[in-house]
């Protein structure tokens, strides 16, 4: 189950509609469609004020399977990177891609490369 049905049949069980789920959260009804449509997720941040709002577990969202698997990250530099991915347009993606299949990462096309390791 996708978080976008998830979050909506839990507030549909509750009774609420878009606008009183986003007034529990303080966030706008916007941003609540706009997870239900599943064309934005909330944050982790946010992920777990819903899971409280709703009295589901966390571990709910995060167990294998579930949308948001492997998907929490704590390196700084990759949490950077990744903020920066998620603004670029599809061309600017396109581009980067590029750029880095020339550097002879093998990225985007099937390949998931070691990093590479000096010898010593």
């Amino acid at each position: 189950m996708e978080i976008s049905d998830l979050i909506r049949l839990e507030r549909t069980k509750k009774g609420w509609t878009q606008r009183a789920f986003a007034k529990a959260l303080n966030v706008s009804p916007g941003a609540v469609a706009q997870w239900e449509l599943g064309s934005t997720r909330p944050t982790l941040a946010r992920l777990i004020d819903i899971c409280a709002v709703f009295g589901i577990s966390v571990q709910t969202f995060l167990a294998p399977g579930s949308p948001y698997a492997g998907q929490i990250v704590e390196d700084p530099d990759e949490l950077a990177l990744l903020t920066l991915w998620r603004r670029l347009g599809l061309s600017e993606r396109q581009f980067v891609l590029r750029m880095l299949r020339n550097a002879g990462l093998g990225v985007g096309d099937g390949e998931n490369p070691e990093p590479s390791r000096e010898s010593a």
